[in-house]
């Protein structure tokens, strides 16, 4: 996706806890990262059929509203964890609320846009993208290698196609991303037999928190002319994470995994 703002400009997507869960038996847990808007939202909803969800954002009213919906369709496995990932050392004693709770896969979902001209660039902004984008989920999967590893299987990152692809204005969200996946495929080998680590390299999806006001109309149908398959959806996404967690998918692992409508083509 391409913007021509000359300013830089941050769009937050996600990312900060309530209440309590009721324990079941049946359903191993899932870790994730910024769950409750846009993608991960779509995600969280979607693998509460099969897990109890322990839920990492910083929205009171969104996380409220996440439960209110899992609470209608009679999904009440939910623990969500008030925190700020930008706030590294903080996660530490946040993770340790998982208490003895097995955690079976963790999805990091949340991520913070940033577009503006490497010449405009600000490191206070830059380093709170990357802490959200990046370290965070390095802080996370640290805590789960000391204290889950033994119930650990799987771990999905939220990547993007600009990690592969230039794009004026992107250069440091794609650094992050980049940098996301160059961690993953080293974690994939560094945890390999038993734990498969894969990232997805999200295409521009247009329905989300962070991207729905980005762009007119008319931006956004320039965009999708280098889009092979046409506008994508939050579901898109949801199919290849709930495919990487699936048994089918045992023999991949270290694997960035393009849903991006043939964007990289």
């Amino acid at each position: 996706m391409s913007c021509n703002k000359q300013k830089v400009s941050k769009i937050y997507c996600n990312s900060l806890r309530i209440s309590s869960m009721s324990k079941t038996a049946n359903k191993p847990f899932i870790l994730l990262s910024g769950a409750t808007s846009g993608i991960g939202r779509s995600i969280a909803l979607a693998l509460s059929e099969e897990y109890s969800l322990i839920v990492l954002a910083r929205d009171t009213n969104k996380v409220h509203s996440l439960q209110n919906e899992l609470n209608h369709n009679k999904k009440r496995d939910f623990l969500p964890l008030l925190c700020d990932l930008s706030k590294i050392d903080s996660l530490s004693n946040i993770l340790n609320q998982c208490g003895e709770n097995t955690i079976q896969a963790f999805i990091h979902c949340a991520g913070l846009r940033y577009v503006g001209y490497a010449k405009t660039f600000n490191y206070a902004e830059m380093l709170e993208v990357s802490n959200v984008n990046l370290f965070a989920c390095m802080e996370i999967m640290k805590y789960l290698l000391k204290k889950q590893k033994h119930s650990l299987q799987n771990c999905v990152f939220l990547s993007s196609a600009f990690s592969q692809k230039g794009e004026v204005g992107n250069s440091f969200y794609a650094a992050t991303k980049g940098g996301l996946d160059s961690y993953m495929r080293s974690l994939a080998l560094e945890l390999a037999p038993k734990i498969r680590v894969n990232s997805i390299q999200c295409g521009g999806i247009f329905d989300t928190n962070m991207t729905n006001t980005l762009f007119t109309p008319a931006q956004k149908e320039k965009i999708l002319l280098s889009y092979p398959l046409g506008e994508g959806n939050k579901e898109d996404i949801v199919h290849a994470v709930r495919f990487l967690l699936s048994k089918q998918a045992r023999w991949i692992t270290g694997v960035g995994l393009q849903v991006d409508g043939g964007l990289h083509i």
